[in-house]
């Protein structure tokens, strides 16, 4: 007996796969209430005897090196998703760890995510380099089973993997993380590539705009309200990094937080249930929104997997009428691809850390004022050649994890919130307000002002509803009046000041997909045939708009609430109340994912790009 227990334990094949349901528990602890030893078994176990099984199956020389190069990749990809959930707490699609690639230029932001007990990824990968080099062989046992044993244990194991994935898939398929608790995370994974691999087969249907608008429920109206209104005027659109709605309009110890946002306010048209749509790819994916009007993808980020298409966008509507189109962000172009997303979408130029450079750093490249301070000689080229421009602007200073310079702002942050995630994103948002305060006086300097349509808008949240920490939810839920929900992690404001129109507060619901066609109504430029999916803000009342990749596939928002397709919930958007089990939305959502659907099967037949 002892001999036999003896050659169970110098098995490579129990040694990793022990260690690998030990590295599962650690992850699934983090993301799941509920989770034990035994649990971590019965959902994972089966992937590993398969992956473990098939070194067993198909090395005989140099098995020990696959092992352990198979645990180092097994490891990295659980901590990569452990991170990941702990900031956006969704499931990653396996395909899209591609994006560890830019891990470099997140640096501050992982490093923060990061928790000593994730040590236990690696200890196990430590302890038998440590025994390599000191040459005592952890490993004595060649193999615990015949070839033909293993055969019928990988059989087992795929088997049980199938049945495990077949069983919880349909019930939940529209939530990744679930599905991942009650298959496994491999498992999961598994079926998430494979239904991404089916979704790719679209057909090939007209789409039409008549075909959106009665998914979408609305008609044009008989009489356009302010089209044209700012006709021939230059359009900068701002993009704020993080920038949630919450905080405007709000005190910190009487010092308001946004006191130029808050000004401006009054003199513009803010749309105040304007909301994110991004996918995975996060700001790149916002900016894909914006100016495309099209939904973005239930995995992967537009700029990476759609790389090479030549997409209809606002850039290529206002080159049409004459506009010079160009676009600036202070890090390198090629994070996100963004040196191919932007010729894809129609730019003549982009100017990056390149043109910025490396003064003054905050987090991922030059600060805001940098960004502005450099950008107005390239708006001033422009209008003295007596060309209306349309300038896009990519901020970053606002950028998880919040962190400053010292002295950078001078908001005085009350003495509980100091160090704290929030009371770092108040410093970081007050100095974005700050910087767009000296941009807007530098734009009256320059005689740019009172001929240019400035739209402001936030990326993304800084704080996921399911992953904040109780002390930043109380701390917000102070601001507000009221528990921090999903609907304010959605809630990013959208602010669009036009020379010569009142300002007004519009309630109605939008999202990025409808900037496109609201600002084209505004500079009173038709979208003809042009193919769009989001509406004109100022000329609908009623609006749906689909949340693809935070939130369970089929969630929306419409008119006065939020709706969440896992366990039929409904959040409303003024009261905040929640209702569970509401049906009646149920062909909504149906209307919901074709919309989704259309938007992704247009964008395959997309040309792919011209290369000048």
């Amino acid at each position: 007996m002892k001999p036999l227990l003896l050659k169970v334990l110098r098995s490579p094949f129990v040694f990793y796969t022990v260690f690998m349901i030990l590295k599962s528990l650690h992850v699934r602890q983090w993301m799941y209430e509920d989770t034990t030893f035994w649990s971590v078994v019965g959902v994972e176990l089966s992937a590993f005897v398969l992956l473990f099984g098939l070194v067993e199956l198909l090395f005989r020389r140099g098995k020990n090196v696959v092992y352990f190069l198979l645990s180092f990749l097994l490891s990295t990809i659980y901590l990569a998703v452990l991170v990941y959930y702990r900031q956006f707490h969704r499931i990653p699609p396996i395909e899209s760890l591609y994006l560890l690639g830019e891990a470099e230029s997140v640096g501050d932001s992982i490093a923060v995510l990061l928790n000593p007990t994730d040590a236990i990824m690696y200890i196990d990968l430590l302890v038998v380099l440590v025994l390599t080099v000191i040459r005592k062989p952890i490993f004595t046992t060649p193999g615990l089973f015949p070839r033909k044993v293993w055969g019928v244990v990988l059989a087992l194991s795929l088997l049980v993997s199938t049945w495990n994935i077949y069983a919880k898939s349909e019930q939940d398929s529209l939530d990744p993380s679930k599905l991942a608790k009650d298959v496994g995370l491999l498992n999961a994974e598994a079926f998430q590539a494979i239904k991404e691999t089916r979704s790719n087969q679209y057909d090939t249907g007209p789409i039409t705009q008549d075909t959106i608008n009665d998914l979408k429920e609305i008609t044009d109206p008989a009489q356009l309200r302010d089209f044209g209104a700012a006709k021939g005027k230059n359009l900068i659109v701002i993009q704020l990094e993080s920038f949630q709605n919450f905080v405007l309009g709000k005190q910190i110890d009487g010092q308001e937080i946004t006191p130029n946002l808050n000004k401006l306010l009054g003199e513009s048209l803010y749309f105040d249930h304007f909301n994110s749509m991004i996918g995975q790819g996060n700001t790149s994916d916002a900016e894909f929104i914006t100016n495309t009007s099209l939904y973005p993808l239930e995995n992967g980020a537009m700029s990476t997997i759609y790389k090479d298409k030549d997409f209809p966008s606002l850039p290529k509507l206002l080159e049409s009428n004459g506009y010079d189109a160009f676009t600036m962000h202070v890090n390198d172009a090629s994070f996100y691809n963004r040196n191919q997303m932007y010729p894809n979408m129609g730019y003549n130029q982009y100017y990056d850390k390149s043109y910025f450079g490396s003064d003054d750093v905050i987090g991922m490249g030059a600060s805001d004022n940098v960004l502005y301070s450099k950008s107005i000689p390239l708006l001033k080229e422009r209008a003295d050649r007596g060309q209306p421009f349309y300038a896009n602007y990519v901020t970053l200073s606002s950028h998880h994890p919040f962190k400053l310079p010292d002295g950078a702002d001078d908001l005085k942050v009350p003495a509980e919130d100091q160090g704290t995630m929030l009371g770092d994103y108040l410093h970081a948002v007050h100095y974005t307000d700050a910087a767009l305060g000296t941009f807007f006086d530098q734009l009256k300097a320059n005689g740019l002002w009172d001929n240019t349509v400035i739209a402001l808008y936030g990326d993304h949240f800084a704080f996921h509803a399911e992953s904040a920490s109780e002390e930043d939810r109380q701390a917000i839920a102070k601001l507000t009046g009221h528990p921090y929900d999903t609907t304010d992690m959605l809630n990013i404001p959208m602010i669009m000041h036009v020379p010569g129109v009142k300002g007004e507060t519009l309630h109605n619901v939008g999202g990025q997909v409808d900037t496109l066609p609201t600002l084209a109504n505004l500079l009173g430029i038709s979208l003809g045939d042009q193919i769009h999916f989001g509406q004109d803000l100022l000329n609908q009342t009623h609006n749906r708009i689909g949340e693809l990749f935070y939130l369970p596939t089929g969630s929306f928002v419409q008119d006065d609430l939020l709706y969440l397709s896992d366990g039929s919930v409904t959040i409303n958007l003024q009261s905040h109340e929640r209702q569970e089990g509401t049906e009646e939305y149920s062909s909504s959502m149906t209307k919901v994912l074709e919309l989704e659907r259309l938007s992704r099967s247009y964008i395959e037949r997309l040309p792919a790009r011209k290369k000048s």
